[in-house]
């Protein structure tokens, strides 16, 4: 079966419909009860994914302001059809929507579940990453997740099932990886001349509650020969990581393949330092503020300082450190 990215480029070149009301629509080799799902494009270039209901009712859902569902009737032959209408109305969120339309194609025909309920928990999903596509990835973030994958890609080239679970920066945890009791905090910057990270809580480099944390503080900077995000993600597709775990976990971060960026992704790795975080390396942690006072004190950050750093895993022996993280 053709992806949905390649049936919305052929209803493109179809040329757009006279009309905004007015779809011109591909038949999906996929079918519910009530008939063959469509994929359509209106005159305004919008994209529709249409699930046949019969006559069920369609509650219309507008929470979010990009993709919104909404009951449509089509004439299609001598007779009308209704559908529920799942619908992008910004273009920015066209290839997030071409992932959405993906993954409530491939939950239909995996569960004997309601349509309309699949297509309501499927975008209930999708809620908070196309809020973050609509609102788009600040050059931080897109820096900070090409160091992510950079040191993804290092792990799952030891073990790809256990690189991807180990991957917990997604889900807000303390550190990016987490293995057992091992932890690994991933810095990054494109300063030119870097001399400090930014540490966002007390917590990241407290070495107490691990028994063994490592920090490590990719520098990138813009390079037109450097893998984008995307080609990123393909490679570790070819590691062997999972598909749908990878996929789940970056569009916990906002970003999905295809998706519009305002600022470049193509970033080189022009120094990858590893630190080993132990109780005497600099820090501020909650145990250096009184305990009466703890409760007082939130929202603490700081920055740390580069240049002379001790601990520093020599560069010949970070791959055989990474690797002793991951097995041991």
């Amino acid at each position: 079966m053709s992806s949905v990215a390649e049936h919305f480029a052929m209803l493109r070149l179809a040329g757009l419909p006279s009309g905004e009301s007015t779809l011109r629509t591909r038949t999906l080799p996929i079918s519910v009860a009530a008939g063959p799902i469509l994929l359509g494009m209106d005159g305004l270039g919008q994209r529709h994914l249409l699930v046949p209901v019969g006559d069920a009712e369609v509650v219309p859902d507008r929470a979010s302001r990009g993709v919104v569902t909404a009951e449509r009737g089509l004439v299609l032959g001598d007779a009308e059809h209704r559908f529920l209408d799942l619908s992008c109305l910004s273009s920015r969120l066209d290839r997030p929507f071409e992932q959405l339309a993906e993954d409530v194609l491939r939950r239909i025909t995996e569960s004997s579940d309601d349509p309309r309920s699949t297509v309501s928990r499927t975008l209930e999903d999708w809620r908070e990453m196309l809020r973050a596509a609509q609102k788009g990835m600040s050059r931080e973030s897109i820096v900070g997740l090409t160091a992510e994958l950079e040191l993804l890609a290092s792990l799952a080239a030891v073990d790809p099932l256990a690189a991807i679970d180990a991957w917990v920066g997604p889900d807000n945890a303390v550190h990016d990886f987490k293995r057992g009791s091992r932890s690994i905090e991933v810095k990054a910057t494109s300063a030119v001349d870097p001399s400090f990270v930014h540490i966002s809580n007390v917590d990241q480099l407290d070495p107490a509650p691990v028994a063994e944390l490592l920090l490590a503080v990719f520098h990138l900077r813009e390079s037109p020969s450097a893998p984008n995000l995307e080609e990123r993600v393909e490679a570790l597709h070819g590691l062997g990581v999972p598909e749908s775990l990878l996929a789940d976990r970056l569009r916990a971060v906002g970003y999905t393949p295809r998706m519009e960026l305002a600022f470049p992704d193509r970033l080189e790795v022009r120094s990858f330092t590893v630190f080993a975080v132990g109780h005497s390396f600099p820090s501020v942690r909650s145990t250096d503020i009184r305990p009466d006072a703890r409760l007082s004190v939130r929202g603490l950050e700081y920055d740390l300082v580069l240049a002379g750093l001790p601990d520093e895993i020599p560069e010949a022996e970070v791959a055989a450190a990474l690797a002793d993280w991951m097995t041991a």
